[in-house]
């Protein structure tokens, strides 16, 4: 590269948009249309081309009165690329509007984290100003309790309350979030113990922010241990106080539109766990049902017909659906570096896949009933040792032409409904939305690996189809991916467009009607209580360890002996004091006096004894506790639980036949990998390791199990003894699981996670009966399985063996 057209990129950088009453430098790149791009400082003789998005070559000229769209600056090997979005006042900001993205910028917007030459460093308004110039009407944030609230009683909300008044002023709405515990708040394990503490904070949180919210979620995907690794009724006790919390401040500024959500789900299946959230009374905690993915779109039918499915069954059905995180890893691991060392960025070919995948995602989520969508993720973040590149933004402070994709759609669709897919014609999508004055848009591309497979190898060929259209004669505008127009003629009643893999858009119609139509979308459903209810009496168990296992993926109480210690806490976070009994099922309680009178804003304690209910040939009950206090009924705790020793000394034992090395298939990250029979430990022994740091490192063999013999709907357990060294002394992982493969192929793996391996023999036994729900004869078909973990060492050995199905006699 000459030293001539370093000169000039480094001009382009700096480009001066020459505006009404002065120039300043476009924020992130990202102009209005209408401005005239100057470059400065440029040798007279320079050579630079201008580009569209796609690469294709356009007039210098454009650079004067910019339309909208998503350009390439190019000078030698340099490449400056900026976007150009419509004018602000031609922006709607829908407060109903589907169209969100996961901003998280408290969190990875501070300064430092990416180049920010604009606004003196300021990260905080460089975001929010580029969120408000493309038109996103909604973000999802994120607050640190310990970071503002370190002692008890002082608040100070510093930055989280700064990025909050800058959307606010900018007329975007919040989606609030905190997924950690103060450090002077007693945990059980993550989640705090103390219910009074967390509504206090709730409380004082919602507060002090006020209609800058529209909603405050509690803790973040809570179905994965690593965030909450408490059993599920524990969960539930600490969403009802923090809705209360969250509740109670609400009215206390008049604000009674704030919606509390649950922290969000995010393994595909449902599952035991997610049954108990409702057993436990979370929909009358709670407004809407949020959900996190990042499965690749043609998963997605199949995702949500399971959850509509579980929301009928747990009595919510027409409540919205909120994705509060999506995103997708289709493109893989960034192939460039950035401009932080050891921190990679997307390809240009990169970037258009995930530009794809936004348009398209969006639509499918509408079709499949989603009322509002948060991208993850705006700002600039990695993964994996730095490897998985998430944001929108570069690190450089520019955007990538998925910040155009989104702007483009939110200004061509962003306040119309979709009614449904259109059927055009093989190879090709298209989908119809209707604006409120009853015109319509179509919405069109050519099918690709984005919408059908998971994993997609760039670059890919534009992949042009042709489409032909009824409709009335005359000019029509299309929109393209990143906002360029351009005009079309119908004559004759016919109108004939070329759709490529990327989306574009086809507005003025009117008179279409889908050929498949869209799920509607539920709404929000605050629970209003009876005059009977009282919602501000919770109940908590503590287990004794040595009494009590946890199981069932979080959500079954083993009882190990014939009876089991716990303690039974019952809260009140009301102003009055209360008197009243509790009602017990499953089993008895020794020493839980008749009647208890609750003090105001606190707490009563009761060491009991749990003896469950006794049946012949019964395994499980389930404790539920509720109460009458003050003549109003309570909400419910319930524990399912196991009765462990019962079953093991009643069970019987069923080998899988997996000695043979042969007949595990490799599936693993490892540049080495072998496996054979270890006589010496009568066992399988995998060694593994890696050649470079920074790689996902994780290995899951896979074991197709021998049908119908080796059947796992006829088993309430699969049960295995493990062990493993690494080359480092922690010999740490960081998860592990039991995968299931099903016989169809459309259904997720299901994975379950186990406690991690140690340098001793242990035994791990995991439930099947919760997770393969359903009568033996309608559950899902299991073909293999999948064992293994994540290492955090570059070199593991893995041993494994005794691998049994646990099966009750009475499902031999």
């Amino acid at each position: 590269m000459t030293k001539q057209c370093m000169v000039v990129s480094i001009a382009v950088v700096w480009a001066r948009a020459v505006l009404a009453g002065g120039s300043l430098d476009a924020p992130g790149h990202v102009y209005v249309e209408g401005t005239t791009l100057t470059i400065s400082n440029a040798p007279a003789d320079s050579i630079w081309t201008l580009t569209d998005w796609k690469g294709g070559a356009l007039d210098t000229n454009r650079l004067s009165n910019l339309s909208v769209g998503y350009y390439h600056l190019r000078c030698g090997a340099e490449d400056v690329t900026f976007a150009v979005v419509p004018k602000p006042e031609k922006r709607m900001f829908d407060k109903n509007s589907f169209y969100g993205v996961d901003s998280a910028q408290s969190w990875v917007s501070r300064k430092g984290r990416f180049l920010c030459p604009w606004y003196g460093g300021d990260t905080f308004r460089l975001v929010s100003d580029l969120i408000a110039l493309a038109g996103i009407p909604h973000v999802r944030d994120r607050l640190s309790w310990n970071e503002v609230n370190k002692k008890q009683g002082e608040y100070d909300f510093g930055h989280y309350l700064y990025n909050a008044n800058l959307l606010k002023e900018r007329k975007i709405g919040i989606s609030g979030m905190f997924h950690d515990t103060a450090a002077y708040v007693k945990k059980m394990q993550k989640l705090p113990s103390d219910l009074k503490a967390l509504h206090e904070f709730c409380r004082k949180t919602a507060v002090a922010f006020g209609d800058r919210m529209e909603d405050w979620e509690f803790w973040n995907e809570i179905d994965v241990s690593a965030y909450a690794p408490e059993p599920v009724w524990d969960y539930a006790a600490t969403m009802k106080a923090a809705y209360l919390g969250f509740r109670d401040g609400a009215a206390e500024v008049g604000y009674p539109e704030l919606l509390v959500l649950p922290g969000s789900l995010c393994i595909a299946a449902r599952s035991v766990y997610d049954e108990g959230l409702f057993a436990n009374d979370l929909a009358k905690y709670s407004d809407v049902f949020n959900f996190h993915t990042y499965a690749p779109i043609a998963q997605y039918p199949g995702i949500f017909a399971d959850l509509r499915a579980f929301m009928k069954r747990v009595g919510i059905p027409d409540r919205a659906v909120w994705m509060t995180e999506s995103g997708t890893q289709q493109e893989g691991r960034g192939t460039k570096d950035s401009v932080i060392k050891g921190v990679k960025a997307h390809s240009p070919e990169q970037e258009l896949i995930h530009a794809e995948f936004y348009a398209k995602s969006q639509v499918a989520f509408l079709m499949q009933g989603v009322a509002r969508n948060y991208l993850f993720v705006f700002g600039t973040y990695n993964e994996g040792a730095g490897g998985k590149d998430w944001g929108v933004m570069r690190r450089d402070g520019t955007v990538k032409p998925t910040y155009s994709a989104m702007s483009t759609m939110i200004q061509e669709v962003g306040s119309a409904r979709l009614l449904g897919e259109v059927r055009v014609g093989e190879g090709c999508r298209a989908y119809i939305f209707e604006h409120p004055g009853g015109s319509q848009t179509l919405m069109f591309w050519s099918i690709s690996p984005v919408d059908t497979a998971a994993n997609v190898m760039s670059p890919m060929p534009l992949l042009e189809k042709p489409i032909k259209l009824c409709v009335s004669d005359g000019e029509y505008d299309v929109t393209d991916l990143c906002g360029m127009r351009s005009r079309v003629r119908a004559e004759n009643g016919a109108l004939s467009l070329s759709s490529t893999r990327y989306p574009a858009y086809l507005s003025g119609l009117k008179g279409f009607r889908a050929d498949v139509p869209a799920i509607p979308c539920g709404k929000p459903t605050p629970y209003k209580a009876a005059a009977d209810e009282d919602m501000r009496v919770i109940f908590r168990v503590d287990l004794d360890k040595g009494d009590f296992g946890i199981a069932g993926h979080k959500s079954i109480a083993e009882l190990k002996k014939d009876k089991g210690r716990l303690r039974v806490e019952i809260w009140n976070l009301d102003g009055k004091e209360k008197e009243g009994r509790v009602n017990v099922a499953g089993g008895t309680l020794e020493n839980l006096p008749g009647r208890i009178t609750l003090p105001a804003n606190g707490c009563v304690s009761c060491e009991c004894m749990f003896s469950p209910e006794s049946g012949s040939g019964a395994f499980e009950t389930e404790l539920v506790l509720s109460g009458v206090f003050d003549e109003r009924r309570t909400s419910r705790l319930s524990m399912p639980v196991r009765l462990e020793k019962k079953f093991l000394e009643s069970c019987t034992r069923q080998p899988v036949n997996a000695n043979d090395p042969a007949s595990w298939k490799k599936n693993t990250t490892a540049s080495g990998y072998s496996v054979i029979w270890d006589e010496n430990e009568e066992a399988l022994r995998f060694d593994l390791s890696w050649d470079r740091q920074g790689v996902d490192k994780w290995f899951y063999p896979t074991y197709t199990l021998d049908l119908p013999t080796e059947n796992l709907a006829d088993a309430q357990f699969i049960q295995f003894e493990v062990k493993s060294v690494q080359d480092k002394p922690e010999n740490d992982f960081a998860c592990q699981y039991l995968m299931l493969v099903y016989e169809d192929s459309a259904k997720p793996d299901l994975f379950m996670p186990y406690p991690a391996p140690i340098s001793a023999w242990e035994p791990r036994r995991i439930e099947l009966s919760t997770e393969l729900t359903g009568s033996r004869q309608k559950r899902p078909v299991v073909k293999a399985i999948r064992l293994g973990a994540n290492p955090k060492g570059m070199k593991c050995t893995f041993w494994l063996r005794n691998i049994q199905l646990l099966k009750s006699k009475e499902t031999r």
